[in-house]
């Protein structure tokens, strides 16, 4: 039973025009929280070769484009808002690094529990396209990779982010049956996907929210719908695409979720995985940009991941 946060500076170095809401500064906030607050359970993600589980999920054409570009001095744009500079591509395949190794962790002992600090973030990042500040979709690498290595029957991705993770669900609804993804967003807002009638191959579960919804509410919608469907698939593994951009200073979004809101939600998960899936949990950064917002929080995400080990 053990609880590790992976994280790498190389996030830091991934750069973004000047007022781009994805900015370094929040991986430097977040570095700053974990080495003062969780010194023991930092571990820093190791360097490997990833291109093969990236292909598992990101086309051929997709990934040879990125390949091509040379952003040497520049930021160049490669969506509507998604832009690579110089270290951009080390620290989107150092984030697959990231959840590949807390994989591993988490797969090593019932009840454990990981969290990558990385960014970019993945979730709208689609098979064959980057979008929405996202490279590489990093939790579904993750949950194929977990699904091939340790021959698992399902796994569960649970996306909290106040935006829906099109990226995700656009590779599981690819005959990817045993993999399953349920999503909160705020409807409408950005990508415009995430209808409660998408429901892909029966495995895709949507619960739109409207716009000023409140914490209590939100609550209620993943203690009451959410959680009892992902338990009648009976994963063995849950990952957490863990944006917090819901909360109600983040003007990304118009949420009204407190940073104790996250807690209890952690919480709640945590008591789902430990009753139904062995305790395990491996959680990703994905949104928040609120500074302050999203430090205190990660925080107390962190804080409710290692009280449940």
């Amino acid at each position: 039973m053990e609880f590790k946060i992976f994280y790498h500076d190389i996030f830091e170095r991934h750069l973004v025009p000047i007022g781009h809401p994805e900015r370094p500064d929040r991986i430097i906030n977040l570095n700053k929280l974990i080495k003062n607050l969780f010194p023991n359970q930092i571990q820093k993600i190791k360097s490997q070769k990833v291109i093969k589980n990236i292909l598992k999920v990101h086309t051929k054409e997709y990934i040879k484009n990125l390949l091509n570009l040379k952003p040497e001095n520049d930021i160049l744009q490669i969506d509507a808002d998604t832009y690579i500079s110089l270290n951009s591509l080390k620290a989107a395949e150092t984030a697959v690094c990231g959840i590949i190794q807390a994989v591993d962790f988490v797969m090593k002992t019932n009840n454990s529990k990981s969290f990558v600090c990385s960014r970019p973030p993945g979730h709208h990042a689609e098979p064959d396209k980057a979008m929405g500040f996202c490279i590489f979709s990093n939790a579904a690498i993750g949950a194929k990779y977990a699904l091939d290595k340790y021959k698992l029957k399902k796994v569960a991705v649970l996306d909290f982010d106040v935006h829906h993770g099109n990226g995700t669900q656009s590779f599981f609804e690819r005959k990817q049956k045993n993999l399953i993804f349920a999503s909160s967003h705020e409807m409408p807002l950005f990508p415009g996907t995430g209808f409660k009638e998408e429901t892909g191959l029966g495995n895709i579960i949507n619960e739109p929210i409207s716009p000023s919804l409140d914490g209590k509410s939100f609550l209620e919608i993943w203690q009451n719908k959410i959680l009892p469907k992902i338990e009648y698939y009976n994963p063995e593994l849950l990952i957490l695409s863990a944006g917090f951009d819901a909360h109600k200073d983040d003007t990304i979004s118009s949420i009204n979720l407190k940073s104790e809101d996250y807690l209890e939600l952690t919480e709640m998960i945590c008591k789902f995985a430990n009753q139904n899936c062995d305790g395990r949990i491996v959680s990703i950064l994905e949104g928040g940009y609120n500074l302050d917002a999203l430090t205190e929080s990660v925080k107390l995400h962190l804080q409710s991941l290692l009280s449940s080990v």
